[in-house]
């Protein structure tokens, strides 16, 4: 796998689930045009390029692949196997259209002749929490080591996440909510789970700078998501231990898909801490590196 691909998109993913640049948000309801525009005028032109090939001592016999839909680790491999460089644009802002963390946009486009010293463009498909949540209903069938009722409970929660008027899953009375075992935390009154500010976690954190918010790690998924029983180490090898407070209550881990996370950078995790009503009593966030 080449570096070059890994450190940038890895970089790009960084702040996914945040609201973008203003100079990164595009009308979302054009989208679908948008790309279809692209995609026609990219076929376009690599007819034309088609025609000099021969000509040009840069040619290969390689043509370029469709990477739309891939998530950034198979962009990334099928990149290292071309043995081009990339360069990966800023989030193109979606809604429920498309999958979040996947291509929606590349240059050259497929079937284009490849040179020694090409350059594939990429944008990723994000969401822009500022301006739309969700809930999307993608039909994704969560992988992982669960119950039935973990899934529904799972689901509850995003769309409580990406909506916090519709239903709570959430016991009475206040609730924990933190990072990890509780590197930070703080209590969450009842009457104020439906205010994301509340949600919200200052502070620094692994790679990153806060505020951090479990909430808007699990909308900017767009629903997609896979569900365990148990606390997931972060980054899948590290800190696995739930917080004193919540010792005894069952967990449930909405956690990023293998699939979308290439780097630590890009891996994320949410737990559910559950008492025996099935109410969320405590949520804990994960992310990055260990």
């Amino acid at each position: 796998m080449d570096v070059r691909h890994v450190l940038v998109a890895g970089a790009l993913l960084l702040g996914v689930g945040c609201a973008a640049p203003p100079d990164a948000a595009e009308p979302s309801t054009s989208q679908p045009d948008r790309l279809a525009e692209e995609s026609s005028s990219g076929d376009a032109a690599g007819t034309g390029e088609a025609a000099e090939a021969d000509a040009d001592p840069r040619a290969t016999s390689t043509a370029m692949p469709s990477l739309r839909g891939l998530t950034a680790g198979a962009a990334i491999e099928q990149l290292g196997q071309l043995d081009v460089s990339s360069s990966w644009g800023r989030p193109v802002v979606v809604r429920c259209g498309a999958r979040p963390r996947t291509v929606v946009r590349q240059r050259p486009a497929p079937g284009t002749p490849l040179t020694t010293d090409s350059v594939v463009h990429v944008r990723m498909a994000a969401l822009d929490l500022a301006e739309f949540r969700g809930p999307c209903s993608p039909g994704y069938q969560p992988a992982g080591e669960h119950r039935d009722a973990d899934v529904t409970l799972a689901r509850t929660f995003y769309r409580f996440a990406a909506d916090p008027e519709l239903a709570s899953p959430f016991a009475d009375g206040e609730v924990w909510v933190g990072i990890e075992d509780g590197l930070r935390s703080q209590l969450v009154a009842g009457d104020a789970l439906r205010d994301l500010s509340a949600w919200q976690i200052e502070g620094s954190y692994a790679e990153f700078s806060g505020p951090f918010s479990a909430l808007d790690l699990v909308a900017a998924s767009g629903g997609y998501y896979d569900v365990e029983g148990s606390v997931t180490p972060t980054c899948g090898f590290g800190n696995g231990r739930a917080p004193a407070e919540l010792t005894g209550l069952r967990p449930v881990t909405l956690v990023v898909p293998t699939d979308s996370a290439s780097s630590c950078m890009e891996w994320w995790a949410v737990t559910l801490f559950v008492d025996e009503r099935d109410r969320v009593a405590g949520v804990a966030l994960r992310h990055g590196a260990p």
